[in-house]
């Protein structure tokens, strides 16, 4: 079962046959929080969007990548359908009304659209860059649902929760070790680094790689789930791209993240695991900055007093080992600031279980980069995000600055 705040991933080729995987991938994930009349009608939504997704986005083209996310927002699940096939809008069909309407006096070619309205409670359709992404929203009680109270023995349940504690702590330990407690220092650089975990252990990442005098790499990354698993994924990326670079130090990040995902491949199978990254070199000898992205949120870049997005694109680690990931280049001179994040700080809800996104983190940082360093910023913004979430964080919260002096 899903946890508030955690999120499960599944990705699949666009072909009907593959889309049947979605439904049982979707029961597992959101056991206990449906009932079962519930569930099935979930699981005809996701299977009527993606089947649309198939045909449409894609044209029938199998091979292609669709890939599923759920989330647990507390109050609500989201379901986020992303593909990089022609976005799909059918607008024209109104929303359901049970009481007016009947699915035989809708179109054919609508009864599809017209069965996911009458199911979900919201529906949004965005596009990402080079990706699509078709999101549907469930609420629900937050209270899990049993079709039997489970009545373990008081001596199990004092052993598993000896175990879950032990094995927290060593996850503790080990994702603390990992995080950089000393930052790499530049003449012409200042850098910024903090992360919070919603829980005792989190799934954030984040690292820094000086080459040289001139030359910073750097790397923020969240995997999917929370625990253990989450800290032994941190270790695998941070040996993986430590590694990589001791080899091959003058790699660009489209090739790293390449390497890297074709390395953590047969990992990511093993425990059907998935993570997003995001990897950039700063050469200050030539004010360059160069990025790559795999399925993480666009960084922010703060330039000549404006703030942008930056372009990014690709699936996340552990979706096909054989995909080459793309480098971005962009001029990074004195004065300007570069932002990146986890989507713990910008999938915050508002009090109508809303997610926030990143306008309000974009409008924050052009805002506080106008009259403060980078330090203080990122440090100001840390602490409205987690005032906002009431102190108590839906996900892991990570940031990385860095401020071309």
């Amino acid at each position: 079962m899903i946890l508030p705040g955690e999120e499960r991933r599944f990705c699949i080729s666009s072909s009907f046959e593959e889309v049947r995987k979605l439904a049982g991938f979707c029961r597992r994930a959101c056991a206990s929080l449906l009932s079962e009349m519930d569930s099935s009608a979930v699981e005809l939504a996701i299977v009527e969007a993606a089947t649309n997704i198939v045909e449409h986005g894609y044209e029938n083209l199998s091979g292609m990548l669709l890939e599923l996310c759920i989330k647990h927002l507390g109050n609500a699940l989201e379901f986020s359908l992303i593909h990089q096939g022609d976005i799909f809008r059918p607008d024209s069909f109104e929303s359901p009304d049970r009481d007016d309407h009947d699915i035989n006096e809708v179109p054919e070619s609508g009864r599809g659209y017209f069965l996911i309205k009458a199911i979900m409670d919201h529906i949004h359709i965005e596009k990402r860059d080079e990706l699509n992404v078709f999101r549907l929203i469930k609420n629900i009680s937050g209270k899990p649902i049993y079709s039997k109270s489970p009545t373990p023995l008081l001596s199990q349940k004092a052993d598993y929760s000896k175990l879950v504690h032990e094995e927290m702590e060593v996850a503790e330990e080990l994702h603390r070790k990992l995080m950089p407690d000393k930052l790499p220092k530049f003449e012409d650089l200042k850098i910024f680094a903090k992360s919070e975990a919603a829980r005792l252990v989190g799934g954030d990442y984040l690292t820094f790689h000086k080459l040289d005098d001139n030359t910073l790499y750097f790397m923020i990354c969240d995997a999917m789930g929370k625990g253990m698993s989450a800290a032994f994924f941190s270790v695998i990326a941070h040996t993986t791209f430590r590694g990589i670079l001791q080899l091959m130090p003058e790699i660009s990040p489209g090739e790293l993240l390449t390497k890297a995902n074709q390395i953590m491949s047969e990992d990511f199978d093993m425990f059907e695991m998935f993570m997003t990254a995001l990897v950039g070199k700063i050469d200050t000898s030539d004010d360059s900055l160069s990025y790559a992205s795999a399925g993480h949120c666009q960084p922010i870049l703060f330039s000549e007093g404006t703030g942008f997005l930056l372009d990014t694109g690709d699936f996340m680690f552990g979706v096909n080992y054989k995909l080459n990931y793309k480098t971005f280049n962009v001029t990074f001179k004195p004065g300007d600031k570069l932002v990146a994040y986890t989507d713990g700080i910008t999938d915050i809800t508002d009090s109508r279980g809303e997610i926030i996104g990143v306008e309000p983190l974009l409008y924050a940082c052009t805002t506080e980069f106008k009259t403060n360093n980078i330090s203080d910023a990122l440090s100001k913004i840390f602490k409205e995000v987690k005032e906002f979430s009431g102190g108590k964080l839906q996900d892991d919260i990570s940031v990385i600055g860095i401020e071309r002096l």
